[in-house]
């Protein structure tokens, strides 16, 4: 194990610890909440990372760790949001928010980039987790169009004109051919989807072909 490797558990480990006392929570409490959870990590294994006594960590241990603390993962590893300076690989310092970005997938490279948590093309090694986010953005606009068009018909003394009710079905039309297009692409990266999640006419719309090409 390099030095590297064990300043990342101890930098988990002061989190963990720093998150217990915030919560009031004693390491015997802790360990309680992770078997609750499916995977007991014992009150000593608590006690031992914390004191430095346990120098790896399964990727398994900071998940329930996390999930008992009610914290993201990724808060664990990089703590000192947003501009803390952090090594995210050897010799390989970031702030920590570039840091997470890049954990995450928003950010393509690790680097401190203003534009490198955009997401590029095929090539981009984010490329799966900005489908991913896109598909959801997309959903929730396509949700919303609908919902401001219905609002604006049933709107009480209103009555609009054509132009204006033009205006708001092609706000629709343009949100529902966004995620088609999003959710095709997933499709034919290989991504999954569960197109009962979607709206039924983008669903339908998907099935049919129409987001490709």
């Amino acid at each position: 194990m390099t030095q590297w490797n064990h300043e990342l558990v101890a930098r988990i480990a002061a989190e963990v610890r720093r998150c217990r006392d915030e919560r009031k929570l004693s390491a015997a409490k802790l360990s309680d909440r992770t078997d609750e959870l499916g995977m007991r990590i014992t009150r000593t294994v608590i006690a031992d990372l914390e004191n430095g006594r346990k120098k790896t960590l399964d990727i398994s241990e900071l998940v329930i760790l996390a999930r008992a603390l009610n914290v993201p993962p990724v808060q664990l590893i990089y703590p000192d949001l947003p501009d803390g300076e952090v090594e995210v690989s050897p010799d390989d310092n970031l702030r920590s928010i570039s840091a997470l970005q890049w954990f995450s997938g928003e950010r393509a490279e690790p680097n401190d980039a203003v534009d490198g948590y955009v997401g590029g093309g095929k090539e981009s090694s984010n490329y799966t987790v900005y489908l991913a986010r896109m598909l959801q953005y997309t959903t929730v606009d396509l949700i919303r169009s609908r919902k401001f068009l219905r609002s604006e018909l049933d709107r009480p003394l209103h009555i609009p004109d054509e132009d204006e009710l033009s205006s708001l079905q092609r706000m629709v039309d343009v949100s529902r051919g966004q995620l088609v297009r999003i959710a095709s692409l997933i499709i034919a990266s290989g991504g999954t989807i569960d197109l009962d999640r979607l709206p039924a006419d983008a669903r339908e719309a998907i099935k049919a072909g129409d987001g490709q090409g």
